[in-house]
């Protein structure tokens, strides 16, 4: 899979097995240690397994620890249980992409094939029940609130321009080791805005269009079908890209995204004058384009190969 842009997942800091103060990375390295140093492979999958069971939250640390563990296993010669930890990777932690990728090598050589990509909607729900958060704002933005939310967790959440004079509402909320799906719901509560889940993209929208979003599609496809059309929407799902545009010409954000991407694009005239503001990190082509689509009241339609751009009407 061709990959553009990733962005790293921010932990979020917990306390790991050990002693009371260890922190996880502390952990990690203690694992590590019984692995190499004290060439104990199977003391240090006891402590990898303590990372990943209690302390699943810290993403990026806890898939480490589940590489580690099908390591071990291999070193211990228990293919069985150290193929299984490598399916673990991308069940548990379909997110972290380095760690996906290793576990998807090792798979290979083990002959048991690539590993098909989770559901972009059940994994969003996943990460929104099973991530945790801290949140203190008195009296912010309730835009504020949602960025802040979108960069620490790492989720991409986009804001439906149906709802945008919404997001000046002043917020204050509290809460403490809270799933950010919770904490988003209680945000979005006082100006009755909702969270839907559009095939794996967080969006905050109205009330009324919260039914209307989650089957929604800009796109369209020439009702001939030809080979060459359903090729590049199966390419737009094998390219990965990040977007970061603020009140930018449509025009100049598709030249960026036909730049790096070298889809074939054209991009209707009356695109011309539309603004877009988007941040999205590390999602399918497909996924990006629609949420570009919805902030920006735009339509594409796949024919003759190649993607056309047009204002929604």
């Amino acid at each position: 899979m061709k990959r553009i842009a990733a962005v790293a997942v921010l932990a979020l800091a917990m306390g790991m097995p050990g002693t009371a103060e260890e922190s996880a990375s502390e952990a990690l390295a203690r694992g590590l240690d019984a692995e190499t140093a004290g060439r104990d492979p199977a003391a240090a999958i006891e402590i990898y397994r303590g990372i990943v069971e209690k302390h699943r939250a810290e993403e990026e640390l806890a898939a480490r620890a589940q590489v580690r563990m099908a390591e071990c296993y291999g070193k211990l010669g228990r293919k069985k249980e150290e193929v299984e930890a490598w399916k673990a990777v991308h069940r548990d932690f379909p997110g972290q992409t380095a760690a996906c990728e290793r576990a998807t090598e090792a798979l290979r050589r083990h002959g048991e094939g690539a590993q098909a990509r989770p559901d972009p909607a059940t994994e969003l729900d996943t990460k929104l029940k099973s991530k945790v958060i801290d949140v203190d704002f008195q009296e912010a933005p309730l835009s504020d609130v949602i960025d802040f939310i979108s960069q620490f967790s790492g989720f991409t959440i986009v804001v439906d321009p149906e709802c945008a004079e919404a997001m000046s509402t002043p917020q204050t909320l509290v809460a403490r080791k809270l799933p950010v799906g919770q904490v988003l719901r209680l945000a979005l509560a006082g100006p009755e805005l909702a969270l839907v889940n559009m095939r794996g993209v967080a969006v905050i929208t109205t009330r009324t269009r919260e039914k209307e979003l989650p089957a929604w599609t800009a796109f369209t496809v020439d009702p001939l079908r030809r080979q060459e059309d359903l090729d590049l929407l199966e390419r737009l799902e094998g390219i990965r890209i990040s977007l970061n545009f603020t009140d930018t010409p449509a025009s100049e954000a598709f030249q960026f995204v036909i730049a790096v991407s070298e889809v074939p694009m054209s991009v209707d005239e009356n695109c011309e004058g539309a603004l877009v503001t988007l941040r999205v990190d590390d999602l399918t082509l497909r996924e990006a384009l629609e949420c570009l689509a919805l902030v920006g009241d735009l339509k594409y339609k796949v024919a003759g190969g190649g993607l056309h751009v047009a204002p929604r009407e």
